[in-house]
């Protein structure tokens, strides 16, 4: 019997699957991880693809090499950090796309400046649609529940 919160790495126990080698590569990475792309990982640990590797989040793409490393479901964003922008998921629609209204019946669909039905966590109050624009102001719950757009 272990400590729950410590990872099996296959013959001895560690804090995560990144500490199991301990300097000895992939012989000590096993049990609950897997050795992928030069490193030990959490097999079960959600994934982005980064395009051409993988990391828990955009964020985490870059990976010190920078935009270049930002690519796949990511795309980069210039700003004025110490790194030059940051590595964010890309929009999964367009403004204006037919989309699903969240938290509402398969089927219940918008696009763009619509409304979407209220449901419980806006007090049965209708609310943007996903696919909005940013400006759009037009339904009496006035925050969007989701954002497709800008995501």
């Amino acid at each position: 019997v272990h400590d729950s919160h410590l990872t099996d790495c296959g013959g001895h126990l560690a804090w995560n699957c990144a500490s199991c080698p301990q300097g000895h590569g992939e012989f000590w990475c096993n049990g609950d991880c897997k050795w992928e792309d030069g490193a030990c990982v959490d097999p079960n640990a959600a994934k982005v693809n980064c395009g051409g590797h993988y990391a828990l989040a955009c964020s985490e793409c870059p990976a010190g090499h920078g935009e270049v490393w930002c690519n796949g479901v990511c795309k980069w964003e210039s700003n004025s950090n110490a790194q030059g922008g940051n590595c964010v998921p890309k929009p999964t629609c367009s403004v204006g796309d037919h989309v699903q209204c969240p938290g509402s019946p398969a089927g219940n669909r918008c696009a763009g400046s619509q409304c979407c039905p209220g449901i419980e966590a806006t007090n049965n109050q209708p609310f943007a649609c996903p696919s909005a624009p940013s400006s759009f102001a037009g339904c009496p719950h006035d925050v969007k529940l989701e954002d497709c757009v800008t995501r």
